[in-house]
């Protein structure tokens, strides 16, 4: 037989098989991940999840994938696509896959506006010593009866089928488990700036959590509600003593609970925890014991402690009976000062006025403001509110 043609009867074979074993992979449902790590491979917790979806709570899932995408997005673009299909072909009749191609201005396009709030997000491509803008689509919507989860775009560094997952699991659930989030010096819940006087958004961390969970901000002084799944305490060192009892109660149950310690108070006073760390001499430190006794009989209770001579900045104070809020709020001495007799009375005149304005500031705050939770973070923030003499 001639070399030539002999080649060409193996090229053919060879083609002939590859083309087989392609259509039998695809008829089987099989699919080679050609990934170095593994990422556009379905694990088996989410196989087991797709597995689980009942068809008398089916899902639907509406992906737009843009046809055209920029160099730097045919990763993620092929692979969500790749997982979508093999959640497709492994999913029964409690799961349909949707893909669509929009086209910029076409009626898939609005549909994914209008329906689930997918807009095409701007992206700069760089190919080939050109810089391109494109509108690109990646988002996934995420619908079971009126359960709706929304993946709005998957951009690089992402992983599709982390987000997928997580989305599916969400809207799948018949309740979303409840993550409490006890209120501290930590203000990742989001809190109203006294000094910028605006409302501060909460911390990404919270957004990411609602995405899957009901979050809920706790009163620290009271009791961790039953219906709470798992408790997070952020700057545990914030907390008082009757605060840490709520919490040593929670745990002791047998409930789940992340405490989080910030080493912030190191570098800053302000976020020093709000009791002494060391007791006095001849008495022992209980975290969770009782208050310390010895105040006199008919001694005023004390709400709140409020240090204002810079030279007490960062000194221990007293253990002081009921353990109230404290808070340091630094002044110049005025009695420090030099000058004529008129010049020392102004010092004090304006000391006094600084002190005044920051207590009119203090009283007149909303009631939920000056509860007993939180009247220690509401007198720290207003330490560095600006107070002009």
């Amino acid at each position: 037989m001639h070399p030539r043609i002999h080649r060409l009867i193996r090229f053919s074979a060879l083609f002939v098989t590859a083309v087989s074993l392609g259509y039998a992979a695809q008829r089987s449902n099989l699919r080679a991940d050609i990934t170095e790590e593994g990422l556009s491979q379905i694990t088996k917790p989410t196989q087991e999840l797709i597995a689980s979806i009942s068809p008398e709570r089916p899902v639907v899932i509406h992906a737009y994938v843009s046809k055209e995408v920029p160099r730097e997005y045919v990763a993620v673009r092929s692979q969500l696509l790749s997982i979508l299909r093999e959640m497709q072909a492994r999913g029964g009749a409690g799961l349909t896959v949707r893909i669509v191609e929009p086209e910029p201005y076409s009626p898939e396009a609005q549909e994914a506006v209008d329906n689930y709030g997918i807009s095409p997000q701007p992206v700069t491509s760089r190919e080939a010593g050109r810089v391109q803008q494109m509108q690109l689509f990646l988002g996934v919507a995420f619908v079971s009866g009126p359960h709706e989860e929304v993946v709005p775009f998957l951009d690089r560094g992402l992983s599709p089928e982390y987000e997928i997952v997580r989305a599916l699991r969400t809207v799948t659930q018949e309740k979303k488990k409840v993550v409490g989030v006890l209120r501290t010096d930590a203000t990742i819940m989001g809190n109203f700036d006294l000094q910028a006087r605006r409302q501060q958004p909460a911390w990404r961390v919270i957004a990411e959590l609602k995405k899957q969970y009901e979050v809920r901000s706790l009163n620290p002084g009271a009791e961790i509600p039953e219906d709470i799944d798992v408790l997070l305490v952020p700057q545990l060192s914030s907390t008082t003593t009757p605060q840490l009892e709520f919490i040593k109660k929670y745990i002791d149950a047998g409930r789940p609970a992340l405490l989080t310690v910030d080493p912030m108070p190191l570098f800053d006073m302000s976020l020093s925890p709000s009791e002494p760390m060391k007791p006095p001499p001849g008495q022992q430190q209980n975290m969770f014991g009782p208050p310390p006794q010895g105040a006199a009989p008919g001694a005023p209770v004390m709400d709140l402690i409020i240090t204002v001579c810079d030279n007490a900045a960062g000194e221990v104070c007293p253990i002081w009976p009921g353990h109230p809020a404290t808070a340091h709020w630094g002044y110049a001495d005025p009695s420090a000062g030099e000058g004529t007799d008129d010049e020392k009375r102004e010092a004090f005149r304006k000391t006094l006025h600084a002190i005044h304005q920051r207590l009119e500031l203090l009283i007149n705050l909303p009631a939920d403001k000056l509860e007993k939770t939180l009247l220690q973070h509401t007198a720290r923030e207003l330490s560095r509110a600006a107070a002009t003499p």
